[in-house]
């Protein structure tokens, strides 16, 4: 059986609205309005389609064409100019918490200790980001979402999208409105970003809304996927909803099928429609083709449905989903419940169903607390794992500020390194100015034996003689034998002139391969260096 990964945080079960986290309480809907720009799609209000049945596109986008994003704070730069991250300190804790002892885990087992230290950790987008590019200020609750490809780390937060090398160098900086195709004077939200190992791509999904003077108010959930494994060319889609915003929208994949849910919210009234599932041809969206994708009933006994992203080869597409009671958008009598959903078949055989549908009992957690500093951790079903902080905040967060930070983080499977998950989150920051702003951090972490995210186990780093924690620095990476940060002749010339020689008398640094070790220097050594040839650690 293929293994699925649910993404379930509790935002993501909240109220459903771009503000997640806060329970219960009635806001406005996506309110980002920017100044007018272009108009590729008609005039405001122009979809005459609400049930979300009809998907339009392709429209191609190249990301070097967008328009030139100037961006703020340190290791920004104008759209393909490259800049080097910006580097960090020592990793130590913030400032202390005033709410008790730090938190621990609920149970210690040989899952205890914290995740190795990866030297792929780089600052992100911040919220002074999104003002130097859009000129709108203070957007909040951030919500970072970050993907993984064979060369690059693509973020996206609130209206910003940013192209990273792996080692965190960053390639183009964009308006996600600008990368999707929005009217002027269309509200917008919530970006979802995945890399699919099976199919080679990158998928996207985004919101858009407007309120229109004349002419019916239109929601828009858009669909974006990558023309390859490069994400500089994509092709967009959108399903347009008359009256309707298609709020929080999460995006599924498996080998067959691309799955969106979404909140329907009306436009005008703000008050909650139902839950929509729609289910896509994933062989069309490659293809570049825009067929018409299967929508189910609206469900008005379900509310914030996650669909599973699947990392093998599946057909069954997997939805956790939280109920709810008509007439009320959350109630805590149904917050230890979720319901886990099974579809089957594609539009194109014309066959789609709900296979099933389960109610799950939610497993009682009790570390960490609520309200406790962030940190990058590992779950098993019952417990807490070790964990280590990432980076911590330049001033002290408060809850009286009125401030909606914290609702969301990201994480995404490394597609080279299957032990190796990239994490991005927030932390306030900007200590001097003492005033609203937040940036993201990006990092990755491994608990599966690589501590250090090289592909090297920690056991066969053990043995080689480098040190499994890290992966940049002094007989850090297996690959860079004369410790210059780089891969390169001088590697493959020095277990050339070990070949043949079992460990000892050569040197156990030049015995590479196979995992573990096999104690002599032959042609596996070599063609493990040669994989690596001319990379820098990263």
């Amino acid at each position: 059986m293929g293994t699925t990964i649910i993404e379930v945080a509790e935002s993501d079960l909240g109220d459903g609205f771009h503000s997640e986290g806060v329970p219960c309480v009635p806001i406005a809907p996506p309110a980002v309005s920017l100044p007018p720009g272009a108009d590729p799609d008609g005039q405001a209000g122009a979809g005459t389609q609400g049930t979300g049945d009809t998907l339009v596109g392709p429209r191609q986008v190249i990301v070097s064409s967008l328009p030139r994003c100037s961006t703020a704070g340190a290791g920004a730069a104008q759209a393909g100019s490259p800049v080097s991250p910006v580097p960090e300190g020592p990793l130590s804790e913030g400032p202390a918490d005033s709410g008790g002892p730090p938190p621990q885990a609920n149970v210690v087992d040989s899952m205890s200790s914290p995740p190795g230290t990866s030297s792929a950790r780089f600052v992100g987008l911040g919220n002074d980001d999104n003002s130097a590019c859009t000129q709108v200020f203070e957007i909040e609750p951030p919500d970072p979402q970050v993907a993984v490809g064979p060369n690059h780390v693509l973020e996206t937060v609130n209206i910003l999208g940013r192209i990273y090398t792996r080692g965190g160098t960053t390639q183009y900086t964009f308006r996600l409105r600008d990368f999707f195709g929005l009217p002027s004077g269309y509200s917008e939200s919530d970006p979802k970003i995945l890399y699919d190992t099976l199919s080679g791509r990158w998928f996207a999904t985004y919101l858009s809304s407007v309120n229109a003077t004349s002419g019916p108010d239109e929601g828009r959930l858009h669909i974006a996927v990558s023309a390859t494994s490069d994400p500089l060319v994509w092709n967009t889609y959108y399903i347009p909803y008359v009256d309707r915003f298609p709020d929080f929208p999460g995006i599924g994949l498996t080998s067959d099928k691309v799955t969106v849910s979404s909140n329907l919210f009306d436009i005008n009234t703000v008050t909650f429609v139902g839950e929509h599932t729609i289910v896509l041809q994933k062989a069309d969206l490659l293809g570049g083709v825009g067929s018409s994708p299967f929508a189910f009933p609206i469900r008005t006994d379900r509310q914030t449905t996650r669909p599973a992203h699947s990392l093998t080869a599946v057909s069954d597409q997997y939805l956790v989903s939280r109920r709810k009671i008509p007439g009320e958008f959350c109630h805590e009598s149904l917050d230890s419940t979720l319901t886990l959903i099974r579809i089957t078949g594609t539009p194109a055989a014309g066959n789609v169903t709900e296979a099933s549908a389960t109610d799950l009992t939610v497993i009682a957690q009790t570390d960490p607390r609520p309200g406790r500093r962030a940190v990058v951790s590992a779950i098993s079903p019952t417990h807490w794992a070790g964990s280590a902080l990432r980076k911590k905040g330049e001033f002290r967060y408060s809850a009286n500020t009125g401030l909606r930070w914290g609702d969301y983080m990201g994480a995404a499977v490394d597609p080279v390194i299957p032990d190796c998950v990239w994490l991005v989150s927030q932390y306030s920051k900007d200590f001097a100015l003492e005033v609203k702003n937040w940036g993201t951090y990006i990092a990755a972490s491994s608990y599966g034996g690589d501590s250090d995210c090289d592909t090297w186990s920690d056991a066969a780093e053990g043995t080689i003689g480098t040190n499994p924690l890290s992966h940049c620095g002094t007989n850090a990476w297996p690959a860079d034998i004369d410790n210059d940060g780089i891969s390169d002749i001088v590697e493959i010339d020095a277990l050339s002139s070990n070949f043949a020689l079992h460990v000892p008398p050569a040197p156990a640094r030049h015995d590479i391969s196979p995992d573990p070790p096999d104690r002599v220097v032959d042609i596996g050594d070599i063609d493990r260096l040669v994989a690596f040839f001319a990379q820098s650690c990263s």
